[in-house]
């Protein structure tokens, strides 16, 4: 007995090394390595719970806590490689029912060779064979039957799951409705794509349309074309928007403020935005398109004033760029209304004077310097794959050790977005660098 004792003693306290299943050593008790190296950890199993594990994989872990160090199971599903646990010894095999009966990796003759033992009943074996019954009594149907009952198991659980929607969506309504219903539905639709500047093309696109079926089936074959789209309910949505807005200017007391910025394609065709707003309420008002018409001040002095009329009494202030077709007190617009309409205050946009500020900045010749060797980094390391994806794995390690460390880097990737072709696969040695890339 004290022989036992001492061997009980010394497996308690000697420390010997065990390997986990991801290849870490650990040192642990003798009894401990002992539980880890038994099946489940030493809890007995019936051949029924071996029957329901025989689909998972044993994987033995050790459980570290604050003060006790204890050896558990974690269980891996071999259809789908997904892991449950870790569960300590004695743990519930029923509750394995449920993984099992959710894995579409794991076919239904082995799903019903086990749950239809008598000796195996629980929650997730019923619910299964209650939803996979129809096959069951094939042999004993008409044939029409029988056909529907062999293509209704052939179906996936992801088909009959689709089916189950559908149904459930058949049952709450919304199968028919009246002219009034469908075209008061019909306008947010095309207020939802005009909005969010969606391509009118996407109208007819599968998914949008089983969405609209499934929300509302009534409508499904009633959504309007592309055309319609782009013509009848784009041309009501804008009418309707610029109603909206001329009554919400006229029912304000103030003053408005016109706002003007122009602009010029590189073809020198040419227009014009146009918003007017007081204080808390700036609507777009409309474009006016100048094409290669000559744009001066006096083109744009006239045109405001032909589409405001007496509108441009209420005007207390005009906000433009500060090019010279715009602020020129001569020839620009400013000068326009200075002569024509003097009481209107007259202002430079400031917005543009800081982009001019911040332009004329980074022209400066130490600035411009740092710029160019940020680009030319930039250029050098998403030029060649192996380097650039080497970069980015240490920018992560980087960024998990200090998170704010890593922030100059991710910038510095990003300068200008200033990045240069990539090679193929064979372009990723020393000897494919270029000549002009070897000399900087």
């Amino acid at each position: 007995s004290l022989l036992a004792a001492a061997k009980m003693v010394q497996l308690a306290t000697d420390t010997v090394e065990w390997t986990d299943a991801n290849g870490n050593v650990q040192e642990v008790t003798r009894a401990l390595k002992v539980q880890l190296q038994q099946p489940y950890r030493g809890q007995k199993m019936t051949d029924l719970q071996k029957l329901v594990l025989r689909f998972f994989k044993d994987v033995p872990v050790l459980d570290v806590g604050n003060k006790t160090t204890s050896a558990k199971t974690k269980l891996i599903l071999k259809a789908t490689g997904k892991a449950y646990g870790p569960y300590a010894i004695g743990f519930n095999v029923t509750k394995l029912h449920k993984f099992i009966a959710d894995c579409r990796g794991i076919s239904d003759a082995d799903k019903r060779a086990l749950f239809e033992k008598e000796e195996i009943d629980s929650q997730w074996s019923r619910e299964w064979i209650k939803a996979h019954a129809s096959a069951q009594s094939i042999l004993s149907t008409e044939p029409v039957q029988r056909l529907a009952a062999v293509v209704e198991e052939a179906r996936t659980d992801a088909e009959r799951e689709e089916t189950a929607r559908q149904k459930t969506l058949k049952d709450w309504g919304f199968q028919s409705a009246s002219t009034a219903v469908t075209l008061a539905l019909v306008f947010y639709v095309a207020r939802f794509f005009i909005v969010c500047a969606v391509p009118f093309n996407k109208v007819h696109h599968w998914a949008f349309a089983s969405m609209i079926g499934a929300l509302c089936p009534a409508i499904k074959n009633k959504l309007p074309s592309r055309r319609q789209l782009s013509g009848k309910w784009l041309d009501k949505i804008e009418e309707q928007t610029r109603e909206k807005t001329n009554d919400r200017l006229k029912r304000t007391k103030r003053k408005k403020t016109l706002i003007v910025d122009g602009f010029k394609d590189r073809r020198g065709r040419h227009c014009m935005n146009i918003s007017c707003g007081v204080l808390g309420y700036i609507p777009y008002l409309w474009t006016e398109w100048f094409l290669r018409r000559r744009h001066t001040g006096t083109t744009y002095g006239k045109t405001l004033e032909a589409k405001l009329g007496d509108k441009i009494n209420e005007v207390q202030a005009i906000v433009a760029d500060n090019t010279s077709s715009m602020s020129s007190t001569v020839n620009g617009l400013f000068g326009y209304f200075k002569s024509q309409f003097s009481w209107i205050i007259r202002l430079g946009c400031c917005v543009h004077v800081y982009d001019l500020l911040c332009e004329g900045l980074v022209k400066l010749p130490f600035l411009n310097d740092i710029t160019k060797k940020a680009k030319f980094i930039v250029t050098f390391v998403n030029r060649y794959p192996l380097l650039h994806e080497t970069f980015l794995h240490l920018q992560d390690v980087r960024r998990a050790n200090n998170p704010k460390a890593s922030k100059i880097g991710m910038h510095v990737v990003r300068v200008d977005g200033h990045v240069a072709p990539r090679p193929g696969p064979l372009q990723v040695g020393v000897g494919a660098i270029s000549p002009r890339m070897a000399r900087r």
